[in-house]
């Protein structure tokens, strides 16, 4: 039987599996004696084309019987099982009576989340149980935004434009595009959201929405918004109904995120915002075939800043002008987007069914990536995340609405008498005293309304207190010192209440002002007994470091491999075989007067050095060159052989820079000895660097992408793509020969910069760039047990207080998780 399943698999197999699977196979059969020394060598000699080892590999299995075949079935589902699952390998595994696993420490060990299944779904949607709802807010409190639960309090809100008729004969009729609005109205009034569908607008009228959209009042009793843009399009942006093609009646990206930003739409400031756009962005065709046979931002000098209170007053304080939001794209750009007019656009008609699948137990991050891997297979587009800001998970928890706190269990921290103490209650007093003056300046009127409840539920308040403060004023902080006043009367039992109900409701907030160490470190009758952790990974910590880097324990490295093998990039293990490169381009001297030395970009230089070699990284170095320096000097790292055995690369790019991308050491300013970011993709991508395709490639980029301070002033007072028409394309296997095969040009990338498009970036003479640092000391702490989005979104929280910069990430097309596992 396995045997022939494995026959049955071998053409898909030898065409799609990378070669560092194909070490780690050889590893697992030569450890159950499949396969002995000489004949592993003779399969690492055959050849340097993956294609031939493959054929090698999986023809000497079936040689040896079933039970050979059996072992290597296991191992490909162990070390890809995506490719496994794709074969019609794993369903072959589950559903005969095979002997024990290819090794004990292998056997999954899933979490609760996996093994609960939804018991109900509404449109489509699956539900979330409770049990999952439950442990995702205990176990990833601070991690994730909090949703407002009561369905008489929230005000969710959501936009949906599809322009499908054009005036001008360039474009044509968007048929199909009906099933899009259709599918996308459906699945957000599903997930809770009011939709307020247009459609037809120019690009005037597009914008004009927007804004009406952006001023709604029901934002501010809202948790988030999805924005669902769908028309013709070009690179620079979407078409209006009156567009005769480019430059004519286009509603730019930079508009869109614009009117949505924290300075324009305040509503939703710390809210997620969803941007969803269906169109292409250019006429390319996004494919290439393979054959496995042979920014002004003049980046500055961060003043002294001084404590951040320093520069907010009682009713004014400083924040990001763009934050919390991501925007998810059909198609990376300069390519088209495909649509059927049957059944709508292939990337809408996927995002509702990932969404409908996995909304109840996934965040939306990972619900995007899901879309991404549909796509793998299909060469015509590839869907990316751009101008990524948000700086938890988002959950959308379908089915939950009146059990919605983030943090702890607000019932469970009530269940005991915590007051009882004198000493405590006094302790309790004093701390609230200390954190009134934070808590008036940044407690949301959401919460405010939540602790109302709260005490009201607790007999603290009664409903003529309630109603006082909630007539006081229309402004939150009016409420917020009302009520923290109110408390104070009430003593001891309301400072508790009030201080676990913040916990409860802004466990983020709770932590920053201290509450919730306050909580921990009271008394331990002041809270219940701490849940277990969630998993191995949580209870581990790394035994020793290297450079600084907290190395990978061998449990944890075993549970993450066994329990997402097919959710993560393969890391090859040889050290003899695998050889990882790295690339730090830093320009330091400037020719023109106009851009001063960048003093403290050494510093930069020594810690992403020191970080890159200590994550297993040949790095090379290059300093103070032009723009076609630059990119000669990409393209011949991009040309090295090291990396066709290598499994990732990162590519660090430090310089004064514009909104068009890095200043060579020659510029004189805009459009002078500029390289462009989009060279930077390109030269990268899997055209023009194939050694690299199905590895992750990481971008980072420190540079200013413009002048301004990208910071704005809050009081709580007051894509030409013509989307193109699906052809029958019919099975994959059809355009794919036996020596050639369509792939994508741009997949498996990530950028991360160090600020959002035109705002400046901060540096420091004497510790090098606060992005940087930051980096270094995410990676250094985190890289043992956490993927790089993961880290990189801890970066970003690093600045969530810090207003003058926000870290983006952007051109976001990683299929899979990328873990680095230093130390392995």
């Amino acid at each position: 039987m396995a045997d022939k399943k494995l026959g049955e698999a071998r053409t898909q197999f030898v065409e799609r599996v990378n070669k560092a699977v194909i070490g780690l196979m050889l590893d697992d059969l030569l450890k159950e004696e499949v396969l002995n020394d000489e004949e592993v060598e003779k399969v690492k000699e055959k050849s340097a084309v993956t294609r031939e080892q493959a054929r090698m590999l999986i023809d000497d299995v079936r040689k040896k019987g079933p039970r050979a075949s059996l072992v290597a079935i296991k191992s490909i589902v162990s070390r890809d099982g995506f490719l496994a699952g794709e074969l019609g390998l794993t369903a072959f595994l589950e559903g005969s009576p095979s002997p024990q696993p290819l090794q004990a420490a292998r056997s999954r060990t899933v979490l609760s989340v996996e093994e609960t299944q939804p018991v109900e779904s509404r449109q489509g949607i699956k539900l979330c149980p409770l049990n999952v709802f439950e442990k995702i807010q205990n176990e990833k409190a601070d991690k994730i935004y909090p949703i407002i639960g009561d369905l008489k309090m929230r005000t969710r809100m959501a936009l949906i434009i599809c322009n499908i008729e054009f005036e001008s004969n360039n474009f044509s009729r968007r048929d199909g595009a009906e099933k899009d609005m259709e599918g996308m109205e459906c699945l957000l009034t599903g997930l809770g959201y009011k939709v307020e569908m247009k459609k037809n607008l120019c690009s005037e009228g597009m914008a004009n929405c927007l804004k009406s959209f952006a001023a709604r009042e029901e934002h501010k009793t809202s948790d988030s918004t999805f924005v669902v843009l769908m028309s013709h399009g070009l690179r620079s942006g979407l078409c209006g109904v009156k567009s005769q093609g480019e430059n004519s009646d286009i509603l730019s990206h930079d508009t869109i995120y614009s009117i949505l930003n924290n300075k324009n739409c305040p509503a939703l400031r710390d809210k997620p915002k969803v941007i969803i756009i269906q169109a292409c962005r250019g006429e390319n065709k996004g494919i290439i075939y393979v054959s496995d046979t042979k920014m002004l931002s003049a980046d500055s000098l961060s003043p002294d800043l001084g404590p951040l209170e320093e520069y907010e007053s009682d009713a004014i304080r400083r924040t990001h002008v763009e934050s919390d939001l991501i925007c998810f794209c059909s198609t990376t750009p300069d390519n088209v987007s495909w649509r059927s007019p049957q059944t709508g656009s292939v990337f809408i008609v996927q995002l509702r069914k990932q969404m409908q699948e996995h909304a109840w137990r996934c965040h939306l991050d990972e619900i995007f990536r899901k879309v991404q891997q549909e796509f793998q297979n299909n060469p015509l587009q590839m869907p990316t995340k751009e101008r990524a800001t948000l700086l938890k998970r988002f959950y959308l928890f379908p089915g939950h609405q009146e059990e919605a706190r983030p943090g702890l269990s607000f019932a469970f921290i009530l269940s005991r008498p915590r007051w009882a103490s004198e000493e405590a209650g006094i302790m309790a007093g004093k701390k609230w005293g200390e954190v009134r003056k934070q808590l008036v300046e940044r407690v949301t009127k959401a919460v405010v309304g939540h602790i109302l409840e709260d005490l009201l539920k607790e007999g603290v308040l009664n409903d003529e207190d309630v109603e006082k403060v909630k007539e006081k004023d229309a402004k939150s902080r009016e409420q917020a010192k009302m009520l923290m006043d109110i408390a104070k009367k009430k003593g001891p039992k309301a400072y508790f209440i009030a201080i676990e109900s913040i916990c409860s409701r802004d466990s983020l907030l709770a932590k920053e002002l201290g509450l919730t160490a306050f909580l921990e470190g009271s008394s331990s009758q002041l809270l219940p007994p701490a849940p277990s952790p969630a998993c191995i990974v949580e209870e581990s910590e790394p035994v020793e470091s290297r450079q600084g880097i907290k190395l990978c324990p061998q449990n944890v490295f075993e549970k993450i491999q066994n329990e997402k093998a097919g959710e993560i990039y393969p890391v090859i293990q040889d050290m003899k075989m695998r050889t990882r490169l790295a690339l730090i381009i830093c320009n330091l001297e400037f020719e023109s007067n106009n851009f001063p030395r960048r003093d403290g970009a050494e510093k930069d230089m020594e810690g992403m050095e020191c970080l890159l070699t200590g994550l297993g990284y040949e790095v090379e170095l290059k300093t103070n060159l032009c723009s076609e320096g630059m990119a000669d000097c990409l393209k011949a790292f991009a040309a090295q052989e090291e990396h066709k055995t290598s499994d990732s690369t990162f590519v660090v790019l430090m310089s004064h820079g514009l909104r068009s991308g890095l200043c060579g050491v020659k510029s004189q300013g805009e459009n002078s000895d500029i390289l462009s970011h989009d060279t930077i993709y390109s030269i990268l991508n899997n055209k023009n660097c194939p050694a690299l395709r199905d590895k992750p490639k990481v971008i980072i980029i420190q540079a200013c992408r413009g002048e301004n301070k990208g910071i704005i002033y809050v009081s709580d007072t007051k894509m030409l793509f013509a989307d193109s028409l699906s052809p029958d394309l019919g099975p994959l296997e059809e355009y794919e020969s036996d020596a050639i095969r369509r792939t994508h040009v741009e997949s498996d990338l990530i950028c991360f910069c160090s600020t959002t498009p035109d705002n400046v970036s901060w540096r420091s003479p004497q510790t090098g760039s606060v992005f940087i640092v930051h980096l270094i000391k995410q990676m250094q702490e985190h890289a043992w047990r956490c993927h790089l989005e993961e880290i990189f979104r801890k970066v970003q929280q690093e600045f969530q207080n810090n207003p003058l910069q926000m870290p983006t990430k952007e051109r976001a097309t990683l299929l899979k998780r990328f873990y680095l596992f230093p130390g392995h």
